[in-house]
């Protein structure tokens, strides 16, 4: 799982981290350069990353199916770019784990 700082009153965020203490650096770092060392409202979020999104929508999809809905990925846009990357990273891993099995040999 991913990690977001958000500041609500500077409506602003840090980028992802992969780990709860690195947000928490970002939100003590901002928080001494924009409010003085003060605590606004604010707070650290988790984002889904690309395989979580990838994991969500299948089983979103198969409790769908479950219920007898037919939905396709094309219903919500929003999944594309996340089952594109997924899928990506999840291939790149495979061809990556295949080419060592060869190597080491």
């Amino acid at each position: 799982m991913r990690y977001t700082y958000r500041c609500d009153v500077c409506r602003a965020s840090a980028p992802s981290r992969g780990s709860r203490a690195d947000a928490r650096a970002d939100r003590d770092d901002h928080r001494d350069r924009a409010h003085h060392g003060l605590s606004p409202d604010d707070g650290i979020d988790q984002t889904p990353g690309p395989v979580d999104q990838l994991i969500t929508h299948a089983l979103n999809r198969a409790a769908a199916r479950a219920r007898g809905e037919r939905r396709s990925s094309r219903d919500h846009p929003d999944a594309q770019p996340a089952i594109r990357q997924a899928t990506l990273l999840l291939a790149a891993g495979a061809a990556v784990i295949i080419l060592l099995g060869l190597l080491i040999r």
